[in-house]
């Protein structure tokens, strides 16, 4: 566009002065040298372009190197459920509640526990096989706590093979090491949504980047 536009200005030039082109000021050359600039500065934009979109593409990258190593500290403790404390297996993991939540859900969807409901600040499943923790049916309860600014999402996870039957290591010490065991591997799962958001926001800056840039070119 840039270069079909010279061509027009040269020849309203040549049709006003065709003396003065004849003798210098628009000479063929003098406009294939015009051309070969323009085509040196529109080469110059496109690689603007493709620099732009490496470097979000290094920022992205840098994101993923940069994910917080979670610690695998799941341990028992207790906690109060309908204000009686019971035994449960807790986690904490540097990263932002509502990451932790929405990948421990997946997780339980993965695992085939089914449809849940809210009782007491816990979620809760009843009655399900999850054999990645137990044998046996068991009604699961669990809520993430948000850290206060700076510190770690704490998770909360009860099992009760029956009423006030939750595991402990005295009643059931395969089932609690296994719940530990799907804690601690809990961080891949963080990983991946917090990556996620992570490129969702990172490709709209790329989008914005190429909206501005579009528009300055068009100029």
């Amino acid at each position: 566009i840039l270069a079909d536009d010279v061509v027009k200005i040269y020849l309203n030039v040549s049709i006003s002065f065709p003396k003065q082109i004849n003798q210098s000021i628009v000479s063929w050359h003098n406009i294939c040298e015009v051309l070969n600039k323009f085509s040196i500065i529109i080469k110059f934009y496109r690689q603007m372009k493709k620099f732009i979109i490496l470097i979000s593409s290094i920022i992205t990258i840098a994101l993923v190197a940069n994910i917080p190593s979670y610690a695998q500290n799941a341990r028992e403790a207790s906690v109060k459920v309908s204000k009686v404390s019971q035994n449960a297996v807790v986690a904490e993991y540097n990263a932002p509640a509502g990451v932790v939540e929405e990948a421990l859900k997946n997780r339980l969807s993965k695992a085939g526990l089914g449809k849940s409901k809210s009782s007491k600040g816990f979620t809760t499943h009843s009655g399900v096989l999850w054999q990645e923790v137990s044998n046996d049916k068991v009604d699961v309860y669990y809520n993430v706590v948000s850290g206060k600014k700076g510190q770690p999402a704490t998770v909360q996870v009860l099992v009760s093979k029956g009423y006030d039957n939750f595991i402990s290591s005295s009643n059931d010490a395969t089932s609690v090491n296994n719940l530990k065991n799907f804690l601690n591997t809990l961080t891949e799962d963080i990983n991946k949504v917090q990556f996620g958001l992570d490129l969702k926001a990172q490709e709209e800056v790329v989008k914005k980047a190429e909206g501005k840039f579009n528009g300055f070119v068009a100029d």
